[in-house]
């Protein structure tokens, strides 16, 4: 079945994921100064393991959304479990852009790489190569979860369609191929 063969990739797809950020978490928290030594140290380290923490919840709810779609009469359940792992998504997505991966962060850690006659360089570097991976893995999971999501909608031949009016919104359940406003 094609949901689930989508739901499989996007679990391969967060797993590898997960890996990518777990090995930027150790080599953050054991590659470079000893724990406690410097707070930039350490809080990039806990927001790695906080990430990798977010991909693993939504790993498990992909294979949860798999399961469900397998069974039948579980599209909607698959539906619910794959909102849940995309929220999960989300907040891994932010606390990745935001903190691992932000502008500001990455200056703070390659200055850091620079002190005491650059002793922590090639370990900041190693960080710095880590980050765009982590950022392609998102970008992958990002794109898998789209699949999931066209392929779960198409099971039972509606799609959602969202038209603004002077009012407000009319959300209809429609056939792909005729637009039906829904009653008020």
């Amino acid at each position: 079945m094609p949901v689930e063969n989508s739901i499989r990739k996007l679990h391969r797809r967060l797993t590898q994921l997960r890996d990518g950020l777990e090995a930027l978490r150790l080599n953050a928290s054991h590659d470079g100064p000893a724990a406690g030594e410097h707070m930039l140290v350490d809080s990039y380290a806990e927001a790695a393991q906080d990430a990798v923490d977010w991909v693993e919840r939504a790993a498990g709810l992909a294979a949860t959304a798999r399961r469900e779609a397998a069974r039948s009469g579980g599209v909607a359940a698959a539906k619910e479990s794959l909102g849940a792992c995309n929220g999960a998504v989300n907040q891994a997505t932010k606390l990745f852009m935001n903190v691992l991966a932000g502008h500001e962060m990455v200056g703070q850690m390659a200055a850091f790489g620079e002190k005491d006659n650059g002793k922590w360089k090639q370990w900041a570097e190693c960080l710095a190569i880590a980050v765009p991976e982590c950022r392609r893995g998102f970008l992958e999971v990002d794109a898998r979860l789209l699949a999931c999501w066209r392929d779960l909608s198409s099971l039972n031949g509606s799609f959602v369609n969202v038209r603004a009016t002077a009012v407000g919104q009319r959300l209809a359940a429609t056939d792909p191929h005729r637009f039906h406003e829904a009653e008020t």
